[in-house]
């Protein structure tokens, strides 16, 4: 696949807006998986940018594990993150938006509905990715065994509800900012 120098562009702008999406809501203290507003830009991403958007997350998971301070949690950035329970997460961000831009792409109309079903595609292949890495650390890096209801409890219920409201207002942005585009 051979990118532009719009598409770098572009890449490099979302890239931006997942740093800045999972830096500002540091709270919360310790937690297996933040809370953080990357799902959102990561819908964007695939939304807008089609697979290009994929680029703007593996730019910023290689900045987070050189070491750079961009992820939602400390150690903030390293090649230790990749230890931490929600680092499956970071992974599921790249193909969640490469699923969402080859989905999107096959659309003639883009219609919110259409949109939003794309979207809650790709928060399927985030969870498929990062709900299993969460399990493994826990069991081979903490030395904890988990049910699948304890990794739902951890890593999907208290997040779900959110994450589909960011798919739904991904949707919205996406349609209103394609009409506005064309």
């Amino acid at each position: 696949m051979r990118l532009s120098t719009r598409d770098l562009t572009r890449a490099a702008f979302f890239t931006v807006l997942h740093v800045a999406a999972a830096v500002i809501l540091r709270f919360g203290g310790e937690v297996a998986v933040p809370f953080s507003l990357v799902p959102l830009f990561v819908v964007l991403a695939g939304t807008l940018l089609g697979t290009t958007g994929a680029w703007s997350l593996v730019l910023y998971l290689v900045l987070g594990l050189a070491g750079l301070p961009v992820f939602a949690q400390p150690p903030f950035g390293g090649l230790s993150y990749l230890l931490m329970p929600s680092a499956g997460f970071l992974f599921g961000y790249i193909f969640s938006a490469f699923t969402i831009g080859w989905a999107i792409g096959r659309l003639r109309q883009p219609t919110v509905i259409a949109v939003f079903a794309i979207s809650v595609l790709g928060l399927m292949v985030l969870y498929a990715c990062g709900l299993p890495y969460l399990y493994l650390v826990f069991r081979f890096v903490l030395g904890k065994i988990l049910t699948v209801q304890q990794v739902l409890n951890f890593g999907f219920y208290p997040f779900i509800a959110f994450d589909l409201m960011k798919a739904a207002a991904a949707s919205l942005l996406t349609v209103a900012i394609r009409k506005r585009l064309s």
